[in-house]
């Protein structure tokens, strides 16, 4: 689906495709728990941050990283979750009452991403700045919230 030699109008078509295949009931509800559970107490700046990362994945169309939201944010990796807040016990899961407030800003960053309002800079890999993962030795962020360092890997 991602192509280098897309021009700035096919990238915006091919994100409002992507845009009108989201299923409301199945993707919102795991984004937006997504989103807050990533950054726990952060701003909606850096929710923000991690729905542009599960939506760039999704964009790029690799098997790796799932066909749908609900897969991109589910997915696992020699059965570890991607996002490590799937990890977590079901006691420390957020209620529905802790993520309503973040559902308006998660639908108004998938808007901006529509538009290609991508702040991150098309990230599709994140980690807070006290993690040294692997995948990031040697690669420069593109972008960085103050909780998080963003990668186009």
């Amino acid at each position: 689906m991602f192509n280098q030699n897309f021009t700035m109008k096919d990238m915006l078509v091919a994100r409002k495709r992507l845009y009108k295949s989201i299923k409301f009931e199945r993707d919102i509800p795991v984004l937006v728990r997504t989103a807050k559970g990533e950054t726990n107490t952060g701003t909606k700046i850096q929710e923000a941050g991690v729905v542009f990362v599960i939506l760039n994945r999704l964009f790029e169309g690799k098997e790796q990283y799932g066909h749908n939201i609900y897969d991109v944010c589910m997915k696992k990796n020699y059965g570890i979750y991607q996002f490590s807040y799937w990890g977590k016990t079901e006691l420390e899961h957020l209620s529905y009452y802790y993520v309503k407030d973040s559902i308006y800003n998660v639908l108004e960053t998938i808007d901006n991403w529509v538009s290609g309002n991508d702040f991150t800079n098309g990230a599709n890999h994140y980690h807070a700045y006290w993690m040294r993962p692997y995948w990031a030795a040697g690669a420069a962020p593109v972008y960085e919230d103050g909780m998080h360092k963003f990668y186009k890997l």
